[in-house]
């Protein structure tokens, strides 16, 4: 599944994707009684907490030079 999450065209994620992630966080707000809420993943680790996902996220800055936006 392909999710666009922001229009690059437009320039407004140049800040921290801290409103993406809470964005995707949405449905673990809204958990039956006894449900798990879902983790995000990558290749290594299956439980990576929302603020883990963030701060990788923004302190991902190799390679951007001022006028590039940061995701």
């Amino acid at each position: 599944m392909f999710v666009k999450a922001a229009n690059p065209g437009k320039g407004g994620n140049a800040g921290s994707c801290s409103g993406l992630v809470g964005y995707l966080e949405k449905e673990n707000k809204e958990l039956a009684p006894g449900q798990q809420p879902e983790m995000w993943f990558n290749a290594g680790r299956q439980d990576i907490t929302p603020q883990e996902v963030i701060n990788h996220i923004d302190n991902n800055k190799k390679g951007c030079r001022p006028p590039h936006q940061n995701f």
